[in-house]
């Protein structure tokens, strides 16, 4: 959805990394290189019960940018 409305209409994107169509690592990829204004720093927030350092390397290679927190 974010690459089909104009700049600026999300304040912050909500995905989770395995979603049935595209994953959240193509998702933030997408949005990412979609050329809006906005892409490359809006929050792009995902929730994965994925704690490895492998995970986190490839978030922070999609052009997430966070905080990894394990609860």
């Amino acid at each position: 959805m974010f690459p089909k409305n104009a700049g600026g209409y999300y304040d912050a994107v909500l995905m989770d990394i395995m979603m049935p169509v595209m994953d959240g690592y193509q998702a933030a990829r997408a949005i990412r290189g979609s050329g809006k204004k906005d892409a490359e720093m809006i929050p792009i927030i995902a929730i994965t019960a994925n704690a490895f350092a492998e995970d986190k390397r490839k978030t922070m290679e999609a052009g997430w940018m966070h905080t990894c927190q394990n609860l």
